[in-house]
Protein backbone atom coordinates (compact mmCIF):
# COMPACT_ATOMS: atom_id res chain seq x y z
CA UNK A 1 0.00 0.00 0.00
CA UNK A 2 2.88 2.26 0.70
CA UNK A 3 4.47 2.01 -2.57
CA UNK A 4 1.13 2.15 -4.46
CA UNK A 5 1.01 5.75 -2.71
CA UNK A 6 5.19 6.40 -3.55
CA UNK A 7 4.11 5.81 -7.15
CA UNK A 8 1.12 8.05 -7.04
CA UNK A 9 3.07 10.71 -6.04
CA UNK A 10 4.86 10.91 -9.46
CA UNK A 11 1.44 11.88 -11.31
CA UNK A 12 1.27 15.66 -9.42
CA UNK A 13 5.45 15.58 -10.07
CA UNK A 14 4.70 14.60 -13.84
CA UNK A 15 1.62 17.21 -14.36
CA UNK A 16 3.06 20.14 -12.75
CA UNK A 17 6.71 19.51 -15.07
CA UNK A 18 3.78 19.40 -18.49
CA UNK A 19 2.60 22.37 -17.02
CA UNK A 20 6.11 24.28 -16.72
CA UNK A 21 7.25 22.78 -20.07
CA UNK A 22 3.67 24.33 -21.83
CA UNK A 23 3.51 27.41 -19.74
CA UNK A 24 0.07 26.93 -18.42
CA UNK A 25 0.18 27.22 -15.06
CA UNK A 26 -3.60 26.93 -13.88
CA UNK A 27 -5.01 23.89 -15.72
CA UNK A 28 -3.02 21.39 -14.19
CA UNK A 29 -3.86 22.12 -10.82
CA UNK A 30 -7.59 20.49 -11.15
CA UNK A 31 -5.74 17.58 -13.05
CA UNK A 32 -3.50 16.96 -10.54
CA UNK A 33 -5.78 16.72 -7.33
CA UNK A 34 -7.34 13.64 -7.33
CA UNK A 35 -3.80 11.63 -7.91
CA UNK A 36 -2.54 13.94 -4.60
CA UNK A 37 -5.27 13.28 -2.61
CA UNK A 38 -5.27 9.53 -3.42
CA UNK A 39 -1.30 9.16 -3.04
CA UNK A 40 -2.04 11.06 0.46
CA UNK A 41 -4.73 8.38 1.19
CA UNK A 42 -2.66 5.14 0.08
CA UNK A 43 0.45 6.25 1.99
CA UNK A 44 -1.81 7.17 5.04
CA UNK A 45 -3.40 3.88 4.95
CA UNK A 46 -0.17 2.08 4.70
CA UNK A 47 1.37 4.15 7.53
CA UNK A 48 -1.66 3.80 9.63
CA UNK A 49 -2.08 -0.10 8.81
CA UNK A 50 2.13 -0.44 9.99
CA UNK A 51 1.00 1.54 12.78
CA UNK A 52 -1.94 -0.62 13.77
CA UNK A 53 -0.19 -3.65 13.76
CA UNK A 54 3.03 -2.59 15.59
CA UNK A 55 0.81 -1.74 18.40
CA UNK A 56 -1.01 -5.23 17.79
CA UNK A 57 1.43 -7.81 16.89
CA UNK A 58 5.25 -6.51 18.20
CA UNK A 59 4.46 -6.71 22.09
CA UNK A 60 6.19 -3.09 22.64
CA UNK A 61 3.17 -1.61 23.90
CA UNK A 62 3.62 1.59 21.25
CA UNK A 63 2.10 2.24 17.47
CA UNK A 64 5.01 4.69 16.50
CA UNK A 65 8.81 4.96 17.20
CA UNK A 66 10.21 7.28 14.92
CA UNK A 67 12.17 4.54 13.39
CA UNK A 68 14.28 6.71 10.46
CA UNK A 69 12.81 4.08 7.50
CA UNK A 70 9.09 5.21 9.36
CA UNK A 71 9.83 8.60 9.20
CA UNK A 72 10.83 8.53 5.65
CA UNK A 73 7.54 7.47 3.92
CA UNK A 74 6.09 9.63 6.72
CA UNK A 75 7.73 13.19 5.08
CA UNK A 76 6.28 12.64 1.66
CA UNK A 77 3.06 12.49 3.28
CA UNK A 78 3.71 15.71 5.02
CA UNK A 79 4.28 17.44 2.24
CA UNK A 80 1.84 15.68 0.29
CA UNK A 81 -1.15 17.50 2.91
CA UNK A 82 0.90 20.60 2.72
CA UNK A 83 0.34 20.51 -1.32
CA UNK A 84 -3.55 19.16 -0.82
CA UNK A 85 -4.13 22.20 0.52
CA UNK A 86 -2.14 24.47 -1.85
CA UNK A 87 -3.59 23.15 -4.57
CA UNK A 88 -7.10 24.16 -3.23
CA UNK A 89 -6.15 27.44 -2.49
CA UNK A 90 -4.79 27.89 -6.55
CA UNK A 91 -7.97 26.36 -7.83
CA UNK A 92 -10.11 28.92 -5.34
CA UNK A 93 -8.63 31.65 -5.66
CA UNK A 94 -5.52 32.05 -8.22
CA UNK A 95 -2.99 31.83 -5.56
CA UNK A 96 -0.21 29.48 -4.91
CA UNK A 97 1.27 28.95 -8.10
CA UNK A 98 5.21 28.55 -7.48
CA UNK A 99 4.13 27.07 -4.23
CA UNK A 100 2.44 24.20 -6.05
CA UNK A 101 5.17 23.26 -8.44
CA UNK A 102 7.52 23.25 -5.55
CA UNK A 103 5.69 21.07 -3.62
CA UNK A 104 4.84 18.84 -6.14
CA UNK A 105 8.80 18.15 -6.55
CA UNK A 106 9.65 18.20 -3.52
CA UNK A 107 6.55 15.66 -2.71
CA UNK A 108 8.39 13.24 -5.34
CA UNK A 109 11.89 13.62 -4.76
CA UNK A 110 11.05 12.80 -1.03
CA UNK A 111 9.70 9.58 -2.36
CA UNK A 112 12.93 9.06 -3.75
CA UNK A 113 15.03 9.70 -0.99
CA UNK A 114 13.22 7.36 0.96
CA UNK A 115 13.59 4.73 -1.41
CA UNK A 116 17.55 5.67 -0.90
CA UNK A 117 17.47 5.41 2.60
CA UNK A 118 15.51 2.70 3.16
CA UNK A 119 17.58 0.49 0.40
CA UNK A 120 20.93 2.10 0.27
CA UNK A 121 22.44 0.59 3.39
CA UNK A 122 23.19 4.04 4.96
CA UNK A 123 20.93 3.65 8.12
CA UNK A 124 21.69 0.03 8.46
CA UNK A 125 23.02 0.66 12.35
CA UNK A 126 19.69 2.89 13.40
CA UNK A 127 17.08 1.58 12.05
CA UNK A 128 15.94 -1.74 12.37
CA UNK A 129 13.75 -1.87 9.15
CA UNK A 130 16.81 -0.60 6.85
CA UNK A 131 18.39 -3.37 4.20
CA UNK A 132 21.83 -3.85 3.92
CA UNK A 133 23.90 -2.30 1.11
CA UNK A 134 22.00 -3.64 -1.87
CA UNK A 135 24.54 -1.99 -4.35
CA UNK A 136 22.07 0.54 -5.32
CA UNK A 137 23.78 3.51 -3.60
CA UNK A 138 25.03 5.18 -6.84
CA UNK A 139 22.37 4.40 -9.10
CA UNK A 140 19.92 5.84 -6.48
CA UNK A 141 22.05 8.88 -5.79
CA UNK A 142 21.82 9.31 -9.67
CA UNK A 143 18.58 9.13 -9.75
CA UNK A 144 17.80 11.51 -7.73
CA UNK A 145 20.30 14.10 -8.75
CA UNK A 146 18.78 13.86 -12.41
CA UNK A 147 15.39 14.53 -11.38
CA UNK A 148 16.21 16.97 -9.46
CA UNK A 149 18.73 18.74 -12.01
CA UNK A 150 15.44 18.90 -14.54
CA UNK A 151 12.94 19.84 -12.41
CA UNK A 152 15.12 22.63 -10.78
CA UNK A 153 15.93 24.15 -13.85
CA UNK A 154 12.73 24.22 -15.13
CA UNK A 155 11.13 26.20 -12.03
CA UNK A 156 14.74 28.19 -12.22
CA UNK A 157 13.46 29.14 -16.42
CA UNK A 158 9.70 29.52 -15.46
CA UNK A 159 9.98 31.20 -12.09
CA UNK A 160 8.97 35.01 -12.85
CA UNK A 161 6.06 33.21 -16.05
CA UNK A 162 4.73 31.66 -12.39
CA UNK A 163 4.44 35.06 -10.58
CA UNK A 164 2.84 36.70 -13.82
CA UNK A 165 0.03 33.86 -14.23
CA UNK A 166 -1.57 34.47 -10.81
CA UNK A 167 -4.95 36.05 -10.54
CA UNK A 168 -4.63 37.54 -7.02
CA UNK A 169 -2.02 38.80 -5.26
CA UNK A 170 -0.23 36.78 -2.69
CA UNK A 171 -0.85 38.37 0.66
CA UNK A 172 -2.88 37.53 3.49
CA UNK A 173 -3.79 40.68 5.20
CA UNK A 174 -6.94 39.50 5.86
CA UNK A 175 -5.78 36.90 8.79
CA UNK A 176 -9.84 35.72 9.52
CA UNK A 177 -10.42 33.85 6.32
CA UNK A 178 -9.62 30.84 5.00
CA UNK A 179 -7.09 31.70 2.93
CA UNK A 180 -5.16 32.26 5.61
CA UNK A 181 -5.64 29.16 7.46
CA UNK A 182 -5.46 27.35 4.79
CA UNK A 183 -1.76 28.98 4.11
CA UNK A 184 -0.95 28.01 7.90
CA UNK A 185 -1.87 24.89 7.36
CA UNK A 186 0.14 23.98 4.75
CA UNK A 187 3.14 25.76 6.53
CA UNK A 188 2.41 23.81 9.75
CA UNK A 189 2.33 20.18 7.84
CA UNK A 190 6.22 21.85 5.71
CA UNK A 191 7.40 22.47 9.10
CA UNK A 192 6.71 18.92 10.42
CA UNK A 193 7.97 17.73 7.31
CA UNK A 194 11.65 19.61 7.60
CA UNK A 195 11.94 18.76 11.39
CA UNK A 196 11.50 15.41 10.78
CA UNK A 197 13.52 15.05 7.85
CA UNK A 198 15.93 16.84 9.17
CA UNK A 199 16.00 14.06 12.22
CA UNK A 200 16.00 11.57 9.91
CA UNK A 201 19.01 12.72 8.32
CA UNK A 202 20.93 12.92 10.81
CA UNK A 203 23.18 10.03 10.36
CA UNK A 204 24.02 10.93 7.12
CA UNK A 205 24.87 14.54 8.20
CA UNK A 206 26.96 14.25 11.29
CA UNK A 207 28.86 11.04 8.87
CA UNK A 208 30.04 13.94 7.01
CA UNK A 209 32.11 14.96 9.96
CA UNK A 210 33.12 10.61 10.32
CA UNK A 211 31.10 10.29 13.61
CA UNK A 212 27.09 9.35 12.52
CA UNK A 213 25.16 9.54 15.15
CA UNK A 214 21.27 9.84 15.16
CA UNK A 215 18.96 11.89 17.54
CA UNK A 216 16.63 10.66 19.82
CA UNK A 217 12.62 10.32 20.12
CA UNK A 218 12.46 13.44 21.79
CA UNK A 219 13.85 15.19 19.37
CA UNK A 220 10.64 14.36 17.21
CA UNK A 221 8.58 14.58 20.27
CA UNK A 222 9.77 18.29 20.81
CA UNK A 223 9.61 19.75 17.83
CA UNK A 224 6.19 18.34 16.45
CA UNK A 225 4.19 18.48 19.41
CA UNK A 226 3.91 22.36 18.79
CA UNK A 227 3.12 21.96 15.20
CA UNK A 228 0.25 19.30 16.38
CA UNK A 229 -0.69 21.61 18.53
CA UNK A 230 -1.06 24.79 16.37
CA UNK A 231 -2.54 22.19 13.64
CA UNK A 232 -5.90 21.80 15.90
CA UNK A 233 -6.49 25.44 16.60
CA UNK A 234 -6.15 26.02 13.42
CA UNK A 235 -8.79 23.22 12.86
CA UNK A 236 -10.84 24.58 15.05
CA UNK A 237 -10.64 27.81 13.10
CA UNK A 238 -10.83 27.07 9.67
CA UNK A 239 -14.54 25.53 9.19
CA UNK A 240 -16.15 28.97 10.58
CA UNK A 241 -14.12 30.37 7.98
CA UNK A 242 -14.80 31.99 3.91
CA UNK A 243 -12.48 32.50 1.84
CA UNK A 244 -13.04 36.25 1.40
CA UNK A 245 -13.08 36.37 4.79
CA UNK A 246 -15.37 36.92 8.17
CA UNK A 247 -15.90 39.59 10.94
CA UNK A 248 -14.21 38.83 14.19
CA UNK A 249 -17.78 39.05 15.63
CA UNK A 250 -19.38 36.68 13.30
CA UNK A 251 -16.21 34.39 13.87
CA UNK A 252 -16.94 34.56 17.52
CA UNK A 253 -19.88 33.34 17.42
CA UNK A 254 -19.40 30.72 14.69
CA UNK A 255 -16.77 28.98 17.23
CA UNK A 256 -18.52 29.89 20.65
CA UNK A 257 -20.16 26.17 20.80
CA UNK A 258 -17.47 24.05 19.40
CA UNK A 259 -15.22 25.80 21.95
CA UNK A 260 -17.36 25.68 24.75
CA UNK A 261 -17.63 22.07 23.89
CA UNK A 262 -13.78 21.97 24.39
CA UNK A 263 -13.74 23.64 27.51
CA UNK A 264 -16.02 21.31 29.11
CA UNK A 265 -14.34 17.98 27.76
CA UNK A 266 -11.76 19.68 28.62
CA UNK A 267 -12.33 20.14 32.39
CA UNK A 268 -13.87 16.79 32.32
CA UNK A 269 -10.56 15.17 31.27
CA UNK A 270 -9.09 16.99 34.14
CA UNK A 271 -11.06 16.20 36.79
CA UNK A 272 -10.59 12.38 35.83
CA UNK A 273 -6.63 13.05 36.08
CA UNK A 274 -5.52 14.70 33.06
CA UNK A 275 -2.81 16.34 34.54
CA UNK A 276 -0.42 18.64 32.93
CA UNK A 277 -1.26 22.62 31.05
CA UNK A 278 0.28 21.63 27.90
CA UNK A 279 -1.35 18.40 27.58
CA UNK A 280 -4.81 20.13 28.87
CA UNK A 281 -3.80 23.12 26.08
CA UNK A 282 -3.37 20.27 23.83
CA UNK A 283 -6.84 18.93 24.52
CA UNK A 284 -8.69 22.17 24.34
CA UNK A 285 -7.69 21.85 21.19
CA UNK A 286 -8.09 19.19 19.70
CA UNK A 287 -11.87 18.84 21.45
CA UNK A 288 -12.70 22.48 19.74
CA UNK A 289 -10.98 21.27 16.66
CA UNK A 290 -13.57 18.00 16.91
CA UNK A 291 -16.62 19.75 17.54
CA UNK A 292 -16.50 22.22 14.77
CA UNK A 293 -15.42 19.72 12.05
CA UNK A 294 -18.29 17.60 13.09
CA UNK A 295 -20.65 20.42 13.17
CA UNK A 296 -19.79 21.12 9.56
CA UNK A 297 -19.68 17.78 8.44
CA UNK A 298 -23.53 17.42 9.95
CA UNK A 299 -24.40 20.48 7.68
CA UNK A 300 -22.29 19.49 4.45
CA UNK A 301 -23.78 15.96 4.66
CA UNK A 302 -27.57 17.88 4.19
CA UNK A 303 -26.24 18.66 0.61
CA UNK A 304 -25.35 15.08 -0.30
CA UNK A 305 -21.96 13.29 0.90
CA UNK A 306 -19.48 14.30 -2.43
CA UNK A 307 -18.90 17.57 -0.55
CA UNK A 308 -17.82 16.58 3.19
CA UNK A 309 -15.21 14.10 2.82
CA UNK A 310 -12.79 16.88 3.59
CA UNK A 311 -14.57 17.53 7.13
CA UNK A 312 -14.69 14.11 7.30
CA UNK A 313 -10.99 14.28 7.37
CA UNK A 314 -10.43 16.79 9.89
CA UNK A 315 -12.69 14.89 12.38
CA UNK A 316 -10.24 12.16 11.78
CA UNK A 317 -7.06 13.67 12.36
CA UNK A 318 -8.52 15.52 15.62
CA UNK A 319 -9.57 12.00 16.91
CA UNK A 320 -5.73 10.84 16.40
CA UNK A 321 -4.70 13.68 18.04
CA UNK A 322 -6.72 13.42 21.15
CA UNK A 323 -5.66 9.02 20.82
CA UNK A 324 -2.03 10.08 20.97
CA UNK A 325 -2.24 12.79 23.64
CA UNK A 326 -4.12 10.36 25.82
CA UNK A 327 -1.92 7.48 25.06
CA UNK A 328 1.23 9.49 25.08
CA UNK A 329 0.49 11.22 28.41
CA UNK A 330 -1.76 9.21 30.70
CA UNK A 331 -0.91 5.41 30.12
CA UNK A 332 0.42 3.61 32.94
CA UNK A 333 2.75 0.68 32.78
CA UNK A 334 3.47 -2.37 35.63
CA UNK A 335 5.76 -5.76 35.75
CA UNK A 336 4.11 -8.20 37.73
CA UNK A 337 4.82 -12.06 37.82
CA UNK A 338 2.22 -14.67 38.70
CA UNK A 339 2.98 -18.33 39.33
CA UNK A 340 0.13 -20.48 38.25
CA UNK A 341 -3.37 -19.81 40.25
CA UNK A 342 -2.22 -17.19 41.28
CA UNK A 343 -4.43 -13.72 41.62
CA UNK A 344 -2.70 -9.87 41.57
CA UNK A 345 -4.51 -6.21 41.24
CA UNK A 346 -2.71 -4.46 38.68
CA UNK A 347 -3.93 -1.34 37.12
CA UNK A 348 -7.49 -1.38 38.33
CA UNK A 349 -7.68 -5.02 36.92
CA UNK A 350 -7.42 -8.35 38.54
CA UNK A 351 -5.18 -10.56 36.65
CA UNK A 352 -5.29 -14.81 37.50
CA UNK A 353 -2.78 -16.79 35.81
CA UNK A 354 -4.91 -19.50 35.46
CA UNK A 355 -3.15 -21.94 32.57
CA UNK A 356 -0.29 -22.65 30.52
CA UNK A 357 -1.32 -23.99 27.52
CA UNK A 358 -0.96 -24.13 23.62
CA UNK A 359 -2.96 -22.03 21.88
CA UNK A 360 -4.97 -23.20 18.97
CA UNK A 361 -5.57 -21.75 15.79
CA UNK A 362 -1.82 -20.01 15.16
CA UNK A 363 -0.04 -22.81 14.04
CA UNK A 364 -1.66 -26.22 13.72
CA UNK A 365 1.80 -28.51 13.40
CA UNK A 366 3.43 -26.53 16.86
CA UNK A 367 0.34 -24.99 19.14
CA UNK A 368 2.28 -21.68 20.30
CA UNK A 369 2.82 -21.82 24.32
CA UNK A 370 0.37 -19.15 26.22
CA UNK A 371 -0.87 -17.87 29.28
CA UNK A 372 -4.34 -18.05 29.70
CA UNK A 373 -5.55 -15.18 32.14
CA UNK A 374 -8.63 -14.38 33.69
CA UNK A 375 -9.18 -10.84 33.86
CA UNK A 376 -12.23 -8.51 36.05
CA UNK A 377 -12.50 -5.39 36.70
CA UNK A 378 -12.73 -3.96 40.22
CA UNK A 379 -16.02 -4.00 41.47
CA UNK A 380 -17.04 -6.40 38.37
CA UNK A 381 -18.12 -10.35 38.26
CA UNK A 382 -17.50 -10.54 34.80
CA UNK A 383 -14.87 -12.28 33.85
CA UNK A 384 -13.26 -11.59 30.44
CA UNK A 385 -9.59 -14.30 29.44
CA UNK A 386 -7.15 -12.92 27.53
CA UNK A 387 -3.95 -15.30 26.54
CA UNK A 388 -0.74 -13.47 25.62
CA UNK A 389 1.63 -16.46 23.65
CA UNK A 390 4.84 -17.28 22.40
CA UNK A 391 5.91 -19.61 19.76
CA UNK A 392 9.15 -21.06 19.23
CA UNK A 393 10.14 -20.78 15.80
CA UNK A 394 14.19 -21.68 14.10
CA UNK A 395 15.15 -18.05 14.55
CA UNK A 396 13.78 -18.08 18.31
CA UNK A 397 10.96 -17.31 20.06
CA UNK A 398 8.18 -14.79 18.83
CA UNK A 399 6.23 -13.29 21.48
CA UNK A 400 2.87 -12.02 20.85
CA UNK A 401 0.81 -9.35 23.51
CA UNK A 402 -2.78 -9.56 24.45
CA UNK A 403 -4.68 -6.78 24.48
CA UNK A 404 -8.28 -5.97 25.74
CA UNK A 405 -10.13 -3.07 23.75
CA UNK A 406 -12.63 -0.84 24.86
CA UNK A 407 -13.32 2.32 24.53
CA UNK A 408 -12.02 4.00 26.73
CA UNK A 409 -8.83 2.09 27.42
CA UNK A 410 -6.87 -0.82 26.27
CA UNK A 411 -5.57 -3.23 28.77
CA UNK A 412 -2.09 -4.27 27.09
CA UNK A 413 0.08 -7.18 28.15
CA UNK A 414 2.69 -8.36 26.99
CA UNK A 415 5.13 -11.40 27.79
CA UNK A 416 8.30 -11.36 29.28
CA UNK A 417 9.64 -14.01 30.37
CA UNK A 418 8.94 -17.18 32.20
CA UNK A 419 10.74 -17.86 35.08
CA UNK A 420 11.54 -21.64 36.39
CA UNK A 421 13.50 -23.30 38.90
CA UNK A 422 16.54 -25.63 38.44
CA UNK A 423 15.51 -27.86 40.95
CA UNK A 424 17.83 -27.26 43.68
CA UNK A 425 18.04 -23.22 43.79
CA UNK A 426 14.67 -22.47 43.61
CA UNK A 427 13.52 -20.01 40.97
CA UNK A 428 15.09 -18.03 38.23
CA UNK A 429 15.86 -14.35 38.88
CA UNK A 430 15.30 -11.77 36.40
CA UNK A 431 15.74 -7.96 35.86
CA UNK A 432 15.25 -6.23 32.85
CA UNK A 433 17.43 -3.22 32.32
CA UNK A 434 17.21 0.01 29.61
CA UNK A 435 20.78 0.74 28.37
CA UNK A 436 22.25 3.58 26.23
CA UNK A 437 25.36 2.43 24.43
CA UNK A 438 28.32 2.49 26.87
CA UNK A 439 26.18 2.14 30.35
CA UNK A 440 26.54 -0.93 32.25
CA UNK A 441 24.81 -2.79 34.79
CA UNK A 442 26.01 -4.97 37.45
CA UNK A 443 24.09 -8.37 37.89
CA UNK A 444 26.24 -10.47 40.61
CA UNK A 445 29.52 -11.06 39.95
CA UNK A 446 29.18 -9.70 36.22
CA UNK A 447 29.39 -6.18 34.52
CA UNK A 448 27.17 -5.99 31.71
CA UNK A 449 28.11 -3.35 28.77
CA UNK A 450 25.83 -2.77 26.05
CA UNK A 451 28.49 -2.06 23.35
CA UNK A 452 26.72 -1.40 20.29
CA UNK A 453 23.67 -2.37 17.99
CA UNK A 454 24.34 -5.42 15.78
CA UNK A 455 22.83 -5.30 12.51
CA UNK A 456 24.64 -8.00 10.77
CA UNK A 457 23.40 -10.79 11.99
CA UNK A 458 20.52 -13.53 10.42
CA UNK A 459 17.74 -15.16 11.38
CA UNK A 460 15.91 -16.11 8.23
CA UNK A 461 14.91 -14.78 5.39
CA UNK A 462 12.11 -12.06 5.83
CA UNK A 463 13.12 -11.46 8.82
CA UNK A 464 14.76 -7.66 10.14
CA UNK A 465 17.35 -8.31 12.93
CA UNK A 466 18.65 -6.92 15.25
CA UNK A 467 21.01 -7.68 17.70
CA UNK A 468 22.94 -6.13 21.18
CA UNK A 469 26.14 -6.59 21.16
CA UNK A 470 27.11 -7.25 25.41
CA UNK A 471 30.36 -7.28 27.07
CA UNK A 472 30.89 -8.92 30.00
CA UNK A 473 33.11 -8.13 32.84
CA UNK A 474 34.25 -9.52 36.32
CA UNK A 475 33.37 -6.96 38.52
CA UNK A 476 35.85 -7.96 40.92
CA UNK A 477 39.34 -8.47 38.44
CA UNK A 478 38.13 -6.27 36.31
CA UNK A 479 38.44 -9.11 33.35
CA UNK A 480 37.03 -9.20 30.34
CA UNK A 481 35.08 -12.78 30.12
CA UNK A 482 33.44 -12.69 26.62
CA UNK A 483 30.60 -10.92 24.48
CA UNK A 484 26.99 -11.93 24.06
CA UNK A 485 24.80 -11.08 21.15
CA UNK A 486 21.17 -11.93 21.94
CA UNK A 487 18.91 -10.86 19.10
CA UNK A 488 15.61 -9.68 18.21
CA UNK A 489 13.98 -9.90 14.72
CA UNK A 490 10.47 -8.37 12.97
CA UNK A 491 7.95 -10.38 11.13
CA UNK A 492 4.61 -9.83 9.91
CA UNK A 493 3.56 -12.09 12.76
CA UNK A 494 5.61 -10.47 15.56
CA UNK A 495 8.68 -10.15 17.13
CA UNK A 496 11.38 -13.39 17.34
CA UNK A 497 14.23 -13.15 19.39
CA UNK A 498 17.12 -15.43 19.89
CA UNK A 499 18.83 -15.38 23.46
CA UNK A 500 22.46 -15.60 24.34
CA UNK A 501 23.38 -17.27 27.18
CA UNK A 502 26.78 -17.32 29.53
CA UNK A 503 28.28 -19.61 32.20
CA UNK A 504 29.76 -17.19 35.59
CA UNK A 505 31.28 -18.95 38.15
CA UNK A 506 28.67 -22.40 37.25
CA UNK A 507 25.81 -20.07 37.31
CA UNK A 508 23.56 -19.95 33.88
CA UNK A 509 22.85 -16.20 32.91
CA UNK A 510 20.25 -15.77 29.80
CA UNK A 511 20.27 -12.22 28.02
CA UNK A 512 17.30 -11.78 25.89
CA UNK A 513 16.21 -7.94 24.04
CA UNK A 514 13.33 -7.29 24.69
CA UNK A 515 12.79 -3.85 22.68
CA UNK A 516 15.04 -1.35 21.08
CA UNK A 517 14.97 2.41 20.14
CA UNK A 518 17.42 2.46 17.74
CA UNK A 519 17.00 6.32 17.69
CA UNK A 520 18.57 6.95 20.91
CA UNK A 521 20.46 3.76 21.09
CA UNK A 522 18.87 2.27 23.62
CA UNK A 523 18.25 -1.42 24.04
CA UNK A 524 15.95 -3.03 26.60
CA UNK A 525 17.91 -6.28 28.02
CA UNK A 526 16.24 -8.82 30.09
CA UNK A 527 19.09 -10.77 32.57
CA UNK A 528 18.22 -14.09 33.52
CA UNK A 529 20.41 -15.51 36.92
CA UNK A 530 20.23 -19.63 36.68
CA UNK A 531 18.66 -19.71 33.69
CA UNK A 532 18.54 -23.45 33.36
CA UNK A 533 19.89 -25.60 31.25
CA UNK A 534 19.67 -25.24 26.99
CA UNK A 535 22.09 -27.77 26.03
CA UNK A 536 25.21 -25.39 25.52
CA UNK A 537 28.39 -25.07 27.62
CA UNK A 538 28.64 -21.17 26.85
CA UNK A 539 28.69 -18.34 24.45
CA UNK A 540 25.43 -17.94 22.62
CA UNK A 541 22.92 -20.40 21.82
CA UNK A 542 18.89 -20.98 21.25
CA UNK A 543 16.39 -22.11 23.59
CA UNK A 544 12.38 -22.82 22.88
CA UNK A 545 12.47 -20.77 26.28
CA UNK A 546 9.65 -21.72 28.78
CA UNK A 547 9.14 -24.70 30.97
CA UNK A 548 5.94 -26.27 32.09
CA UNK A 549 6.13 -24.68 35.88
CA UNK A 550 6.68 -21.82 37.33
CA UNK A 551 5.57 -17.80 37.10
CA UNK A 552 5.43 -15.90 34.05
CA UNK A 553 6.70 -12.41 34.14
CA UNK A 554 3.98 -9.62 31.98
CA UNK A 555 4.18 -5.99 31.32
CA UNK A 556 0.37 -4.50 32.22
CA UNK A 557 0.12 -1.31 30.53
CA UNK A 558 -3.42 0.38 30.78
CA UNK A 559 -3.64 2.71 27.84
CA UNK A 560 -6.58 5.28 27.68
CA UNK A 561 -8.32 6.17 24.87
CA UNK A 562 -6.30 3.99 22.47
CA UNK A 563 -9.36 3.34 20.41
CA UNK A 564 -9.55 6.89 19.17
CA UNK A 565 -6.54 6.39 17.25
CA UNK A 566 -7.67 3.84 15.26
CA UNK A 567 -11.44 5.34 15.57
CA UNK A 568 -10.12 8.60 13.50
CA UNK A 569 -7.67 6.69 11.26
CA UNK A 570 -10.96 5.33 10.07
CA UNK A 571 -12.42 8.56 9.53
CA UNK A 572 -9.55 9.89 8.01
CA UNK A 573 -8.77 7.45 5.25
CA UNK A 574 -12.82 8.08 4.59
CA UNK A 575 -12.99 11.31 4.32
CA UNK A 576 -9.60 11.20 2.02
CA UNK A 577 -11.37 8.39 -0.03
CA UNK A 578 -14.69 10.61 -0.60
CA UNK A 579 -12.41 13.46 -1.31
CA UNK A 580 -10.59 11.33 -4.17
CA UNK A 581 -13.81 10.70 -5.71
CA UNK A 582 -15.19 14.56 -5.97
CA UNK A 583 -12.38 15.68 -7.26
CA UNK A 584 -11.81 12.85 -9.92
CA UNK A 585 -15.81 13.94 -11.13
CA UNK A 586 -14.17 17.58 -10.98
CA UNK A 587 -11.25 16.77 -13.00
CA UNK A 588 -13.40 14.40 -15.36
CA UNK A 589 -15.81 17.26 -15.85
CA UNK A 590 -12.89 19.80 -17.08
CA UNK A 591 -12.03 17.10 -19.54
CA UNK A 592 -15.15 17.16 -21.28
CA UNK A 593 -15.24 20.87 -21.35
CA UNK A 594 -12.38 21.19 -23.53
Amino acid sequence: IVFIGYALYAVPFALAMAALVRQEYQAWVVQALPWTVAAWLFLGAGILIGAKWAYATLGWGGYWGWDPVENASLVPWLTGGALMHTLIMQRERGKMVRTNVVLATVSFLLVLYATFLTRSGVLTDFSVHSFNDLGMSGILVLVMAVVALIALSLIAARWSAMTKSRNYKESYERVVSRDFTFMLTATLFAASAAVTILGTSAPILTGLTGNPSSVGTSFYNITNAPIGFALALVMAVCPHLAWTGASVARLARSIAAPTAFGLVATVAAAMAGARGIWFQLFLFASFSALAGNVLVAVKRFRGGIRKMGGWVAHVGVAFILLGIIATSAYSTTRQVELAIGQEQEVLGWSIKYAAREAVEGIDATAPPTGWRLELSRAGSSRVRTATPYVRPTRQGMLRHPAIVSMLAHDLYISPLDEQTGDGTSGAAHTHQHVLAKGQSVEEGNLRVEFVAFDMSQHMGEGIMVVGATLKLTDVASGAELGVVTPLLGFTSSGKVQEDAYFDASGVRMGFSLTAIDAGAGLAQVLITTDAGDTGGTGGTGETDGFASSGSVLLEVSNKPFASLLWIGSVLLLLGAAIAVVRRAQEAAALDRQR
